[in-house]
């Protein structure tokens, strides 16, 4: 039978901006877990929705259902932070300083009567009806030209009273989420053991001011469990389920979602090992954090909606600004952070465990150039990891089943995308995992190779051979060896962005260079 849950846990602050987690209507971080309890579950399966959509989309839940029956996976499904801002979500349109401003300076320039309260009033969206009428009245009157349409701005209030962050909250709320789920999995796995003997000890990256970042020449030594008298199979184990950690986690979206993806991989390459990407940017469209209307609220918005006589350019509501001076400015490297394609970041990301990445892009996305996505498979490949990038140009790439438009997301189906790719991003991971000649990094350093790793890696492949009762000895389930190193740092100009997973939970840590 198909299990729904719906879960709310602690999330994240805003350690950039200094800000609590506060929402007016949902101060926590609300998931979506889907699986099917008649089997065990051999899969986390992550997917992030993109701008516009949210956990509650009647289809989500459908595509959930199809999915955990096909692949026996656990279907996570996270409402980051400010999934909320768009108004199929419950966004508000509503007007903030600025746009007050603007209206107030273009109705005083042409003798239009505003409401007294017309700041504090909740009617103060009307002064857009306002000016419609006015500008219909000048055309009607051949005071204007027939096609003038006045431009004026509003902003997105988000449904759950939050702001845009753009990139770093999001993922950390998707990381959470399936932290919480691997702590605490209401399902059944394979086995129902840890593979404690099987996790992997990384060296990690040591950081200095004058050179980024800079492997460690350290050694680090296998940590091997001892069976215990009751159970020679699995110690120290704490939950009903402990070996949830050790499934396999694939990470899949669609624009912003897989964009978020990508993050996730980025900021945690410990804990995803693999990545399904459709039209998710190697950068981002900086309009779409939100203070576009501060540079040029014509050219700039997120968004914009066309009435008659009004064109409304929308914007999220945002703490960030283009003042250099204020703290909340959005510098070079808050910019770094947030891009996928940063090649110092990639090589320091390519020392740690490397998930396999598949993506899709058109030539014909314009905000998101497709030069971009390739410059970034590139450098994954050049670096070792495992990246395919499917660039969709031409119109005879068009079957009408698969790829159905040139246009932004390509038109292709999510269910379809995942049916199409998670088998053989898996079959790549048990190959990965199943031979001793390919240990999970591809780049191995010395540590990797020692004596007490092998034994461990002899030891895991042992245990995922053991046949289960609804799986044959030739398809056992795959199990993930997890490296110890969870922490990963990243050199932004003046700032180290640190990012680590302590006691089943993503932290973040920004100190000055």
């Amino acid at each position: 039978m198909i299990i729904h849950k719906s879960y709310k846990i602690k999330s994240c602050d805003d350690v950039e901006l200094g800000l609590p987690r506060s929402s007016e209507k949902n101060p926590k971080l609300e998931f979506k877990l889907c699986w099917d309890d008649s089997r065990p579950v051999e899969l986390l399966l992550v997917i992030i929705q993109g701008l516009g959509d949210d956990i509650f989309n009647p289809y989500l839940k459908l595509v959930m259902e199809s999915l955990a029956k096909k692949h026996r996976a656990a279907i996570l499904s996270p409402n980051y932070h400010n999934i909320g801002n768009r108004n199929q979500c419950g966004a508000k349109i509503d007007l903030d300083a600025f746009d007050m401003n603007l209206i107030e300076f273009f109705c005083k320039s042409n003798n239009i009567s505003l409401p007294p309260d017309f700041r504090t009033s909740e009617y103060r969206r009307n002064a857009i009806f306002i000016l419609q009428d006015f500008i219909k009245k000048q055309k009607q009157s051949g005071l204007c030209d027939s096609d003038f349409q006045l431009a004026v701005s509003a902003t997105f209030f988000s449904a759950r009273g939050e702001y845009q962050n753009f990139g770093v909250m999001p993922a950390l709320d998707v990381l959470n989420a399936l932290l919480w789920v691997q702590k605490n999995p209401p399902f059944k796995v394979e086995g129902g053991v840890e593979s404690h003997e099987a996790e992997i000890p990384a060296v990690p990256p040591r950081v200095s001011s004058s050179s980024g970042a800079a492997a460690s020449s350290s050694t680090a030594s296998c940590a091997v469990s001892k069976p215990s008298p009751q159970n020679p199979r699995m110690s120290n184990s704490r939950t009903a389920n402990p070996s949830a950690k050790s499934l396999p986690v694939i990470a899949a979206g669609e624009s912003y979602g897989g964009y978020l993806a990508s993050m996730c991989a980025k900021i945690a390459p410990w804990a995803v090992d693999g990545v399904i990407n459709n039209s998710g940017g190697a950068k981002f469209i900086e309009r779409m954090i939100g203070f576009g209307k501060e540079i040029n609220y014509k050219m700039y918005p997120c968004t914009h909606h066309s009435f008659d006589h009004i064109l409304l350019s929308l914007f999220d509501k945002t703490y960030w600004t283009t003042n250099p001076h204020s703290p909340y400015f959005f510098s070079n490297a808050r910019r770094k952070i947030r891009y996928i394609l940063e090649p110092r970041h990639l090589e320091i990301q390519a020392a740690y465990p490397k998930p396999i990445y598949v993506g899709y892009h058109s030539a014909k996305d314009y905000e998101l150039p497709l030069k971009e996505c390739v410059e970034l498979y590139k450098i994954y490949q050049k670096l070792g990891f495992d990246a395919t990038l499917h660039a969709v140009r031409y119109k005879k790439q068009i079957d009408g089943k698969f790829i159905k438009t040139l246009d932004h997301g390509l038109g292709i189906p999510f269910k379809a995308l995942i049916n199409k790719h998670l088998p053989e991003i898996l079959e790549k991971l048990r190959r990965r995992h199943a031979s001793p000649q390919n240990p999970r990094m591809s780049n191995s350093s010395p540590a990797e190779n020692s004596p007490a790793l092998a034994a461990a890696r002899v030891s895991s492949r042992v245990s995922q051979a053991r046949p289960a009762a609804k799986n044959s000895a030739a398809n056992p389930p795959l199990l993930i060896p997890r490296s110890q190193n969870k922490s990963i740092a990243y050199p932004c100009d003046e700032l180290l962005y640190t990012f680590s997973e302590k006691n089943h939970k993503m932290r973040l840590e920004i100190s000055r260079i």
